[in-house]
């Protein structure tokens, strides 16, 4: 149902999960690989310019990074 109400169609994800597992596999790696290499772990990690914004409440505080460096939505 949450893939039906986000307008994603499951049969077709998990066709591609199934093709496409070794590279969604490596893709994995390399991201859990760089959140190590970042002194971080978990999600949700983000780091801008750096700076590391760990959990849901620093979404916000990133957000004003973001614009405070010129970026927009």
């Amino acid at each position: 149902g949450a893939a039906e109400r986000a307008g994603l169609d499951l049969a077709g994800l998990d066709a591609e999960a199934a093709a496409e597992a070794a590279a969604l596999d490596a893709e994995i790696a390399a991201n859990q690989a760089a959140l190590e290499a970042g002194g971080h772990w978990g999600v949700p990690t983000l780091v801008f310019d750096g700076e590391p914004f760990f959990g849901e409440d620093r979404i916000d505080t990133l957000r004003w990074r973001l614009g405070k460096k010129g970026l927009q939505r």
